[in-house]
């Protein structure tokens, strides 16, 4: 069990100072990390109608699509065009149809097929080459940028690659249980793209537990200190983004660097 104490408060204002020392870097790998990991603050949806009408009406007159009776229309169809002629067309539209499902259904699984690809061999090593800019500008190594595609150069993609995915997999399915048991699972591997960072040499079995020792009666400070944010998540949410990414998401990746280093120096 991790049984160091830290101060949220000191945490943060060490974050702060790191942030403002190279802020245009860290907002721009802010930015990268944000469209990697998707931390962000936004929402969409639509007002309903408050009477809830499922059709439209007309001053005098009031329609709604329920009304028309399927068999009535159906009889009066096979009237005009016959009986055998409607049967084939309504045929011929079941088949249509169903190839259209069928396409649409290939077109999902392929966008979600590359998706996961891209994930796994792009934006997986990004996070960990972002987690390591900003460790290093906590320490105040002056590396630049060029930082965030050390999960490419490092000459261990192979490990990153299998260890991150790991995580996601182990996280994924013990979403499938609970919410609850998903997040606790998230902050418990929260240190990975960290380890690999700073030790990228390490196999996946290594890293995880070397991350669950980390987070071990760290997971409630963690959780608070989480939230400790969420005003300026609001802030964010009203701004439309815009005060995220000049300062909230690099803020609180700054903030997660520190908690990494702190934690670190007892594993």
């Amino acid at each position: 069990m991790n049984g160091k104490v830290w101060e949220r408060a000191a945490l943060k204002e060490r974050a702060k100072a790191a942030f403002k020392r190279s802020y245009w870097w860290c907002v721009l790998a802010g930015l990268i990390l944000m469209l990697v990991i998707g931390r962000g603050s936004g929402s969409s949806g639509r007002d309903k109608d408050d009477k809830g009408d499922k059709g439209f009406s007309i001053p005098s007159f009031s329609f709604d699509v329920s009304d028309i009776d399927r068999e009535d229309v159906q009889e009066y169809v096979a009237s005009k065009v016959g009986g055998g002629a409607y049967t084939a067309i309504n045929i011929a539209g079941g088949i249509i149809g169903g190839l259209v499902g069928l396409i649409l259904l290939v077109v999902v699984l392929a966008i979600v097929a590359v998706a996961l690809i891209l994930r796994a061999l792009l934006f997986n090593p990004l996070e960990v080459g972002g987690r390591k800019f900003f460790m290093e500008n906590a320490c105040e190594k002056k590396e630049g940028i060029g930082t965030m595609l050390d999960g490419f150069q490092n000459g261990y993609y192979g490990n990153v690659v299998v260890a991150m995915l790991v995580r996601d997999v182990k996280i994924f399915l013990w979403s499938l249980l609970l919410v609850i048991p998903g997040i606790i699972k998230a902050y418990e591997y929260r240190m990975v793209p960290y380890i690999l960072a700073e030790h990228p040499e390490l196999n996946y079995r290594e890293v995880l537990n070397m991350s669950s020792e980390m987070m071990n009666g760290q997971k409630m400070n963690a959780f608070v200190l989480d939230l400790s944010f969420i005003g300026w998540y609001l802030l964010s949410g009203i701004t439309g983004g815009i005060a995220g990414i000049f300062w909230v998401n690099p803020y609180v990746y700054a903030t997660d660097a520190e908690l990494y280093l702190e934690l670190s120096t007892d594993v």
